[in-house]
């Protein structure tokens, strides 16, 4: 990677990355988009994005303040404490040499009370577990197996191993299984074929995770989208058609020119088609539809299908591919579907401004604000263009 100076990006430039980045989080590709439209590498965003959220995250106070002045003391008291094991009296020293207020024995007991006092009260190790996420990362080309407890989000175990094979999973949980931390679970994870031979050896029922069900089929918006404005510029390059002067000439380029045009409505054609059949895809995927209930399993199924039909007229090969992996792997996801329709009632309506609220956050607002702002964009260029040819 090479590293240079680029003295065009000033603060305000650098201001105007931060805050694309932190309104594209959790936008699958925003990252990658802002990074290749300013020439920058995707470390330098993240690390913007993490200046300003450190700007959201930080309490602001007068430096003399009693809350300041607290704070500055609770941190060497909370470490020394729980890493350095001091008793109260060394502790009470250890301040006083480090030229910190209120270091006596008793306020350093009363501060420790509090923190413990605001701890959550309930047994953590006692609640049933009923879902494992497990996943792999690698570093140095050797995969780190991971099993993670969704609700307290606690790393159950976590291990370097050799190969992602079905027989180091199942090592991998056997030592889980002797702690009686695994019994009938459900393991929500990719598709990867270690990982379902390994759940099928250990007895565990294997459930596909949505994320990586539709991870293929997002890049597909972005990449129409860049289609869509090669194609615009393309017809904007064929539109000097009186720049010629025999008639033969202005034929030709009058003819490509329609070419140009043709292409172009046909790419935006494909890119509005796709963001709002992506939509829609993710609204039928809920659980929950419009009216907070949960829909039959055979109207969901029926409404996907064509849903993916009408994805597949789109004509791109690539998405085709892509759909017959997310239709093959989305028959291991109905059982959820079918346990959620046997576990809640079917008279239970659930608000739907706080089901999205908690489920997608602001992604999905952000994608359908993306897809309004490039379909407006791309009409008023319609409409420009005819204007400025009349």
């Amino acid at each position: 990677m090479k590293f240079m100076r680029r003295p065009d990006i000033d603060h305000i430039a650098r201001v105007t990355i931060a805050v694309q980045g932190f309104l594209g989080l959790g936008v699958y590709g925003e990252i990658t988009r802002i990074a290749q439209s300013y020439q920058v590498s995707r470390l330098f965003v993240y690390k913007l994005v993490w200046q300003l959220l450190t700007v959201y995250a930080r309490q602001v106070c007068e430096p003399s303040s009693t809350q300041a002045m607290r704070k500055e003391v609770d941190r060497p008291i909370l470490l020394l404490r729980l890493e350095g094991q001091c008793s109260l009296e060394n502790i009470s020293q250890i301040i006083k040499q480090l030229g910190l207020p209120h270091a006596s024995v008793g306020y350093i007991s009363q501060r420790l009370t509090a923190y413990a006092r605001a701890l959550p009260t309930e047994v953590v190790s006692g609640a049933p577990i009923v879902f494992l996420l497990c996943d792999e990362i690698f570093t140095l080309g050797r995969p780190i197996l991971l099993t993670v407890e969704p609700r307290s989000l606690a790393i159950l175990k976590i291990e370097l191993g050799d190969n992602r094979e079905a027989e180091t999973w199942k090592k991998h949980w056997e030592a889980l299984a002797e702690a009686g931390l695994i019994a009938h679970q459900t393991v929500v994870a990719d598709q990867g074929a270690g990982l379902v031979k390994g759940c099928a050896l250990m007895g565990l029922r294997h459930h596909p995770d949505l994320f990586h069900l539709l991870r293929p089929l997002a890049m597909f918006g972005e990449r129409f989208y860049r289609q869509a404005l090669a194609a615009i510029a393309w017809e904007y390059e064929r539109g000097g058609v009186g720049v010629g002067r025999s008639e033969p000439v202005i034929n030709k380029r009058m003819a490509s020119y329609e070419a140009a045009k043709a292409a172009a409505q046909e790419k935006i054609r494909q890119y509005d088609h796709c963001c709002y059949l992506w939509a829609e895809l993710r609204k039928t995927l809920d659980l929950f539809d419009s009216e907070g209930r949960i829909p039959e399993g055979a109207s969901r199924q029926a409404e996907l299908q064509a849903i993916l039909e009408l994805m597949r007229e789109l004509g791109c090969e690539q998405l085709n591919l892509a759909l017959s992996s997310f239709a093959s792997g989305l028959e291991g996801y109905w059982d959820y579907y079918q346990r959620a329709e046997e576990h809640i009632p079917s008279d239970l309506v659930v608000d739907r401004w706080a089901s999205d609220g908690e489920s997608n956050s602001h992604r999905g607002f952000l994608f359908l604000h993306d897809v309004r702002t490039t379909s407006d964009r791309l009409s008023s260029y319609g409409i420009t263009k005819i204007i400025s040819m009349t």
